[in-house]
């Protein structure tokens, strides 16, 4: 496995990733087409969902923003977007999350190229982040979306694809916080889209990931890359996401979800170090005796609460007593932790 790194957690990068997983993904599925100049096609037929929206989304800060209520959805506007380009097909792309979803929609041409390491084609026309718990369903978000807010009238894209916080199976997804189930079949018909793909919101990160250039990416050791070697993706957010990529014969890349942040815990430490061991006894007892502890429990968000509360049991002296307090107030907000840590 190469050595790169890429921020895949629950925010802004990692959701950039997903969502130009999702576009990338479109982008060649309303046309099934491939690219000679890619080291891996059908990769780029994951992609073409994802590539844009990375740089639109490292762009996104610096865009005005507008509110139509500030319970209902966050929009990002982009200049002269209001217009579908000649011959651009409408193609939906979608981050939807247990809290949030952001809708996007491009216009795309059959006729531009996907390029490996490059972003996927198309033009972003309007980018809408919704509360979710603000609508009963996915299919109204996406009603609203293409009705009212995208500004293009009779909106009917012909490919969508939603990545989602949760399983897929037989294009149908259970989200477990709201407790909705989506069908991509049945937003075909009721919503008039041509193609309704649902993927785990993972696996987009993963398509994603093809489509960064070289100069996006960190290199953690000097391993030479070697196109169609298999591609681990991780990410840790609220949890710890997992997914990997392997290629086929022809070099095209299909990616695989993975629930890897639920595998064991094992400590480890040079010599007679046994401070995870001791972390790993504390979970224990902090989830009940007889509870597996998880790789999740310690690498994630949460994790950092975790550790912070190990560590404030183990060196009671060395506790800020203003960040404690804020702590116990909110002992699942690890930014408490983040921002108040000492260097080193």
């Amino acid at each position: 496995l190469e050595g790169r790194a890429l921020d895949c957690g629950g925010g802004g990068g990692g959701g950039a990733a997903a969502a130009t997983g999702c576009r990338q993904l479109a982008a060649g599925q309303q046309e099934g087409r491939r690219s000679a100049s890619s080291p891996y096609p059908a990769l780029s037929v994951l992609a073409a969902a994802a590539g844009a929206a990375t740089l639109i989304a490292a762009d996104r800060r610096s865009k005005e923003k507008g509110f139509f209520g500030a319970s209902r959805c966050e929009i990002h506007r982009l200049p002269s977007q209001s217009d579908i380009p000649d011959g651009g097909r409408l193609v939906l792309s979608a981050d939807c999350g247990g809290t949030t979803t952001r809708l996007m929609l491009y216009s795309v041409s059959p006729d531009d190229p996907i390029v490996a390491k490059q972003p996927a084609p198309g033009r972003l026309l309007r980018e809408i982040k919704y509360p979710n718990i603000a609508f009963k369903s996915l299919k109204d978000i996406i009603h609203v979306f293409l009705t009212q807010d995208c500004g293009v009238k009779d909106a009917q894209p012909t490919v969508a694809v939603l990545a989602l916080a949760g399983i897929v199976m037989n294009n149908t997804c259970r989200f477990t916080n709201l407790d909705w189930i989506v069908s991509g079949h049945e937003l075909e018909n009721e919503l008039k889209i041509g193609k309704v793909e649902l993927i785990n919101d993972f696996v987009a990160q993963g398509y994603g990931m093809l489509t960064l250039s070289d100069g996006e990416v960190i290199k953690l050791n000097d391993a030479v890359p070697q196109v169609g070697a298999p591609i681990a993706c991780i990410g840790a957010g609220t949890g710890l996401g997992q997914c990997f990529l392997v290629a086929d014969g022809t070099g095209d890349y299909r990616c695989l979800p993975s629930e890897g942040g639920h595998g064991e815990f094992g400590p480890r430490g040079a010599g007679s170090d046994d401070i995870q061991i001791e972390l790993l006894k504390y979970l224990k007892i902090k989830f009940s005796g007889w509870n597996r502890i998880s790789i999740e429990r310690v690498v994630s968000g949460t994790g950092i609460c975790n550790i912070y509360e190990f560590m404030a049991y183990k060196n009671p002296k060395e506790v800020e007593p203003k960040v404690h307090k804020k702590h116990l107030m909110n002992p699942k907000d690890a930014g408490i932790i983040a921002q108040n840590a000492w260097p080193g």
